[in-house]
């Protein structure tokens, strides 16, 4: 199983760094969900008793939407020097957004072989409720909504990446043979969930350290600041985080590292970097 990993993991960071080399001068390379769209997102899914793969499926569609959404307008407007073009279009966008988003949860909602379906109704309901919380008032329609549908399809190209945080962490769970697992993936759950609520702060904290002239010397990979594209390393660090909230030996949290740094190829003082910054984040809230 290790071996088969371990080509898994030499695959996948193989593909991320071509992605990263070719998205580089991308204006979408940094690009992320702001927290108030994560906290609605997560609100809604509370709400209607959602699980936690599928919220993180749908935040992954979101974010592939939004990304090519974004770029596909920049290449049609990007001569327009009056940007009249560009306030038509974010208007459009922000009054689409949150009709968007149900969509992509309706979308992971029918992928999840495990979640009850977020049908149509739920989807108007969750319109309606989120209307109510911004004291506002729109009208959907049945068809508005399936038509949305077939937007983000067309907008992702029908191309689905089913592979979320959670399923990175719950592999390298299972690889390191911990005793506590059940606590451990509790923790570790409600730190990603929080990672992710808090993921500008988290992003604000690694440039300050990016620009460190002594964490430069010695951590390249601290480079990489767009953490949703780096999920083998983000997961690594949250479960690093949450071997803090436990009560165990300073030398099994250390072997554990050790060998977390060996699955993913990463740099232990990186991981731990990274890992205290969200412990920080985790112990302020």
């Amino acid at each position: 199983m290790i071996y088969e990993w371990s080509k898994c993991v030499e695959h996948e960071k193989s593909q991320q760094k071509r992605f990263l080399k070719s998205q580089w001068h991308s204006p979408t390379q940094f690009m992320s969900i702001s927290s108030s769209v994560i906290k609605i997102l997560f609100m809604i899914m509370k709400h209607f008793g959602l699980n936690t793969n599928t919220k993180y499926l749908a935040l992954n569609l979101y974010q592939k939407f939004t990304e090519n959404q974004f770029q596909k307008i920049y290449k049609e407007n990007r001569h327009d020097k009056s940007f009249n073009e560009w306030k038509f279009m974010r208007n459009k966008i922000v009054n689409l957004a949150k009709l968007r988003l149900m969509t992509c949860i309706q979308l992971a909602s029918k992928l999840d072989s495990y979640c009850t379906c977020f049908g149509i109704s739920k989807v108007l309901s969750a319109l309606e409720l989120i209307d109510q919380l911004k004291n506002q008032q729109h009208e959907y329609s049945f068809e508005t909504v399936l038509y949305s549908e077939f937007e983000v399809f067309k907008m992702i190209h029908y191309q689905i990446q089913f592979i979320t945080p959670l399923d990175y962490i719950e592999i390298l769970l299972s690889l390191l043979n911990f005793q506590n697992l059940s606590e451990l993936r509790s923790i570790t759950i409600d730190i990603l969930d929080l990672t992710f609520l808090q993921h500008q702060q988290l992003l604000s904290q690694l440039k300050l350290i990016k620009f460190s002239s002594i964490t430069k010397k010695t951590s390249k990979r601290l480079q990489f600041l767009n953490l949703e594209k780096e999920l083998l390393f983000l997961s690594s660090t949250i479960i690093v985080c949450a071997l803090s909230f436990l009560n165990i030996e300073k030398t099994i949290s250390h072997n554990i590292v050790e060998k977390l740094s060996s699955l993913i190829y990463i740099d232990i003082n990186d991981i731990y970097t990274v890992a205290y910054i969200i412990f920080l984040i985790a112990y302020s809230h």
